[in-house]
């Protein structure tokens, strides 16, 4: 290339070009191509070496001027040899192989690797000579042509080398002899026998994105006609191919450009490893082994829409649906998603699909032991973003205060032996508030690289699309997820973990309900999984699907609830994990029973944030936490309600029901009766009249099946607490949130079940001494008591509400 001839002259050791005698000619360039100009006109480069020949030896001068100059002088590199020719012939660019063996002729060679740099064309061959030695004008014209062609594609692609070859094997390169005489143009005799010449890009070179920012590469050719045109072969950074041809006939003439119109690079393949690739089928890949490059057989692989699955090749290949945006696929429990290098999240899927073109993802997978016991930690809404001017914050507040939380209890886990290494976590939706850009960028620089303090282990993060992840533009549903892909990559998708199928899946396109696509791929996933009655499989969405969603806000029963409550039951054991309520709720669907003999278990997580990242609780009246779900085998053996500012032995608060509220704002609460809160809304913080006299007890996880509620006082048990007959909601919390601290109408939602009460013979809860409160809580799979949670003192600040 130009670029990188060097400013040095060839000499002995002992003499510098400041002590030669030099002979200088005066070089122009009156229709030859050197340097390219935004005219595409001809120009020097400052550096530039040319071969004169006054005899057969092959003397080396160099340019003086400046880049951009079409005129100048050229000055030996050692002394000058005695002429024995009529005239002086000089060739650019210099090249010591270069021969002339008598006057007239000069022997080059065309080499099949040219080089390119930007803004300018790869060795130009150009000759000139003087009409005798007395004359040191030479006027330089080119032996050869150029071929220019103009390539884009419509994503990101960095390619590395582009190759020609005539479509009739038409000689390109390798030795020529070149004729030349005084005015009248070169001639070029090809007697090598290359037929393919090369373009190295050196580093890589990207594509302009659209037929206007179509990127031109030049080629410099001898004077050639192809009869049939020519193909080219360009190659990306991975050496994949893309072929191109044309037939049509193409002349290349001495000193013309020929152009092509631009054109896109689609790689098209017709065989991988072994398979031939059926050309109907716009989605293709290999999944392979990475300790043995082999590829892995039966994966299955989603659009989003539909399978398929490797063959025994470990090749896919598959006709996408035209609104595909993402290919993944579905990680079989015997390996391990390779981490992004980058961010260190799990590299699962592919997210730049050009339906236009054959599209090529592969995957490469790690073989691991089977994990027949791991740990999964589920995160509810996080709605990054609410009030933007306070983004950094919220984000902040995320990253330290909860998933870096996760991170500590897991690693003291391991080393208390609580937990194992196989750990996880994933969040159930609603990532940012309303799907704006700046939203997912805050979220997305929240989760990279989440470490196990100690131990430098990664922790794989995955995630579920909510309502409000579509939320904020007109597009259709599928348009929506754009963004969230663009970041997160697949809405649809699942992976095997021991004997664990987890699917994630959008559930929301509109009125609360699954849309029939999302469905249709849902039922399509669980026929993946071979022997599902001996699987467990665990459900993740954002919007709950208990009582028929209708507990949620929505009007109507969920669409599809009564197929999908079937569909999981042809496993061993079923739960479902989602969110979207910003309230504890576990609910437990006896109505549809699993082959294993356990009704499907719906556990509905709190927002993470507490309120919107400005309130360490949710409207409900739980802190800001998280769950943990520890799995054995084919059930879930252990699961632990987790805030993030305390220890998992933080589970519930006992209020005096007959203490009066006073708020920030000097309103006053009650236990006992009903609050009105906004009275031009009709809003109440709804109590029940069986707690005046009453301890008041909420205990967040807790169902209807599995706890027991008691009350003891000096060490002995006294009482079963009730559950109040009435839904209500925290009193206590309502309170804080209407005292100026961003109450609405979420704060007083009593669509939750996790209030009881004891009512003392005294009738006085705050004379009683040395009570305790025990929530016993037993483990479904486990069939015996896996976890005893006590309080002995009232709740009666708002200390642990705001954050500092």
């Amino acid at each position: 290339m130009l670029s990188l001839f060097v400013l040095s002259c060839a000499d002995d050791g002992n003499t510098t070009i400041s002590e030669v005698k030099t002979k200088v000619f005066h070089a122009s360039l009156t229709d030859t191509k050197l340097y390219l100009d935004r005219y595409e006109k001809l120009k020097w480069n400052a550096g530039d070496f040319i071969s004169v020949f006054g005899s057969p030896a092959n003397e080396q001068y160099y340019f003086n001027g400046e880049t951009g100059d079409n005129i100048g002088t050229f000055s030996n590199c050692a002394s000058t040899l005695t002429p024995t020719y009529s005239s002086y012939y000089a060739v650019y660019p210099y090249n010591s192989e270069t021969t002339s063996t008598k006057e007239g002729e000069i022997n080059v060679t065309l080499p099949e690797t040219q080089h390119f740099l930007l803004g300018q064309i790869p060795d130009n061959l150009m000759v000139a000579v003087t009409s005798s030695l007395s004359d040191d004008n030479l006027k330089f014209r080119n032996v050869c042509g150029y071929l220019k062609l103009n390539l884009f594609r419509g994503k990101k692609q960095t390619i590395k080398s582009i190759t020609i070859k005539g479509n009739n094997n038409e000689i390109l390169t390798g030795a020529a002899i070149v004729t030349a005489t005084k005015n009248d143009r070169p001639h070029i005799q090809m007697k090598g026998s290359g037929r393919t010449v090369t373009l190295d890009l050196g580093e890589g070179v990207s594509l302009g994105q659209s037929v206007e920012t179509a990127t031109p590469f030049w080629f410099v050719l001898p004077p050639v006609e192809f009869t049939s045109g020519f193909t080219i072969e360009v190659k990306d950074m991975t050496d994949e191919l893309a072929v191109k041809s044309t037939s049509k006939r193409v002349v290349i003439s001495e000193n013309t450009v020929q152009p092509i119109n631009p054109f896109s690079v689609a790689y098209t393949y017709t065989e991988i490893n072994g398979t031939t690739i059926d050309m109907a089928n716009n989605l293709v890949g290999l999944v392979t082994d990475s300790s043995t490059g082999k590829g892995i057989a039966g994966v299955p692989v989603t659009d989003g829409f539909h399978y398929t699955k490797t063959d025994a090749n470990g090749v896919y290949q598959m006709k996408a649906d035209e609104r595909a945006l993402v290919v993944c696929y579905s990680l079989p429990s015997a390996y391990r998603s390779l981490l992004n290098s980058t961010t260190h999240l799990p590299q699962f899927y592919a997210n730049d699909l050009d339906l236009a073109e054959q599209n090529r993802r592969d995957f490469v997978l790690e073989p691991i032991a089977v994990q027949n016991e791991f740990h999964l930690a589920a995160i509810g809404d996080v709605h990054i973003g609410r009030d933007l001017s306070k983004i950094s914050t919220e984000t902040k507040r995320y990253r330290e205060n909860l998933l870096e939380d996760i991170c500590k209890t897991y690693a003291a886990g391991i080393a208390s032996g609580k937990y194992n290494e196989n750990v996880y976590a994933i969040t159930l939706g609603d990532l940012t508030n309303d799907n704006r850009p700046e939203q997912w960028e805050a979220y997305f620089k929240a989760i990279p690289n989440l470490t196990l303090p100690g131990s430098g282990k990664y922790l794989p993060l995955y995630n579920v699309i909510g309502n409000h992840d579509h939320r904020n533009s007109d597009e259709d549903t599928f348009g929506r997820r754009r963004n969230y892909i663009s970041y997160l990559g697949p809405t649809n998708y699942s992976f095997n973990i021991g004997d664990a199928h987890i699917i994630c899946v959008d559930n929301h396109s509109g009125s609360h309900n699954i849309s029939e696509d999302d469905y249709q791929w849902l039922l399509e996933d669980i026929k993946q999984v071979e022997n599902p009655e001996n699987k467990l499989v665990i459900l993740c969405g954002h919007v709950p699907y208990r009582d028929g969603g209708t507990h949620d806000g929505s009007s109507s029963a969920s669409t599809h609830r009564a197929d999908i409550m079937k569909a999981l039951c042809k496993f061993h054991q079923a739960h479902i994990f989602v969110g979207h309520t910003h309230r504890v709720q576990e609910w437990i669907n006896n109505d549809y029973v699993t082959a294993g003999g356990y009704p499907v278990y719906e556990h509905i997580h709190a927002m993470c944030g507490g309120h919107y990242w400005f309130r360490k609780i949710s409207p409900d009246g739980s802190p800001y936490a998280y769950t943990i779900y520890s799995i054995s085998g084919n059930e879930i053996t252990d699961f632990q309600f987790k805030p993030g500012a305390y220890d998992t032995s933080y589970q519930m608060r006992v209020y005096d029901g007959d203490q009066t509220i006073v708020n920030p704002s000097s309103k006053s609460f009650y236990w006992y009766t009903n609050t009105v809160v906004d009275s031009s809304s009709g809003y109440y913080a709804y109590g029940n009249p069986c707690l005046k006299n009453s301890f008041v007890v909420t205990i967040w996880k807790s169902d209807t099946d599995n706890w027991k509620y008691e009350f003891w006082q000096d060490g002995k048990y006294v009482a079963d607490l009730k559950r109040v007959p009435s839904n209500i909601c925290d009193v206590f919390t309502a309170s804080w949130f209407y005292g100026g601290n961003g109450g609405n109408k979420d704060c007083v939602r009593t669509d939750t079940q996790h209030y009881f009460y004891y009512t003392p013979t005294s009738g006085k809860p705050s004379q009683m001494k040395n009570w305790t409160i025990k929530a016993i809580h037993t483990i479904p799979s486990s069939k015996h008591i896996q976890h005893t949670y006590e309080c002995s003192k009232f709740t009666t600040t708002y200390d642990e509400f705001p954050w500092n």
